[in-house]
């Protein structure tokens, strides 16, 4: 890794049992071009312009988060997942170093850029989904000849009866769940809200929470099947919350010719680059 490595030990407090806490420090372009390796496979060929886009929008979303006060960034998908320097290729560096410090900004301020793998042919609006109130964030339809709308990513899975049960005990409507049903869905599929209903009972939860809650790959469900043991099938497609810009398809956007910049006003409706030109913390 470059940067600095910090062990701090950190005492009990609250619910919190004492620890060690490991934190790595690093200029903000070595920060990117770790992101970007974690995120994307960097080793295709023709999607230089799609790894422009994903460093731009890696960079904003870190700019954005620590201008909000945050004191570090998670490794992992929590917030951008991020690789060591084994993981690098030239490509990457590259993709990098002709975007350094470039931010997508709206109006003044800076944009949290979300993105995730797989949209399932749309994404969604950032505000009805729980993810803030940028304007940028909105609900964006590919287009029907997209190569990666042309694709079957489906996914199938199988939750078992107890796993649903005990979602009906943490909420409080029952020791047994007895239903799920969905309440509500965005433009383009992804549910919304959703109601679990138990033996004494019912809670309604909000669809990113239920993705989490069930471990999907999206919110994104198109079948819920309930089997005679009590579990239930569910199909859909995409993959992650499907807000911002979506990797596999800024991926076909580049095979088709598309630059760096029409990837993210695609993605990114109103946004604009501006170079960073202050500090990134705001105190």
């Amino acid at each position: 890794y470059r940067g600095s490595l910090h062990l701090r030990y950190r005492p009990k407090r609250r619910n919190v049992p004492r620890h060690l806490e490991v934190s790595l420090e690093l200029p903000l372009e070595d920060y990117v071009l770790g992101v970007l390796v974690g995120e994307i496979s960097t080793g295709i060929k023709g999607i230089q312009p799609a790894m422009q886009a994903q460093a731009i929008a890696a960079r904003s979303y870190a700019v954005f988060q620590l201008r909000r006060g945050r004191a570090m960034l998670s490794s992992t998908s929590t917030d951008q997942r991020f690789l060591s320097v084994d993981f690098e290729t030239a490509a990457a560096r590259e993709a990098v170093k002709e975007t350094t410090g470039m931010l997508l900004r709206n109006s003044d301020e800076y944009v949290p850029a979300y993105f995730h793998a797989d949209c399932g042919g749309s994404t969604s609006d950032g505000a009805a989904s729980g993810f803030g109130n940028s304007p940028v964030l909105k609900h964006v339809k590919e287009a029907k000849d997209s190569d990666h709308v042309l694709l079957p990513h489906t996914w199938r899975e199988r939750i078992d009866a107890e796993k649903l049960d005990a979602l009906s005990a943490k909420f409080n409507v029952g020791e047994h769940a007895t239903g799920l049903q969905i309440l509500e869905r965005d433009p383009g599929g992804r549910v919304l809200q959703a109601k679990l209903t138990g033996s004494e009972g019912s809670f309604e939860i909000p669809g990113e929470e239920l993705r989490r809650l069930l471990s999907l790959p999206s919110a994104m469900i198109d079948l819920l099947g309930v089997l005679r043991d009590g579990s239930l099938i569910i199909e859909g497609r995409g993959r992650g919350h499907g807000i911002g810009l979506c990797q596999i398809g800024a991926q076909a956007l580049a095979k088709k010719g598309k630059t760096c910049v029409e990837i993210l006003e695609h993605y990114y409706p109103g946004a604009r680059i501006e170079l960073l030109a202050e500090p990134i913390r705001s105190n």
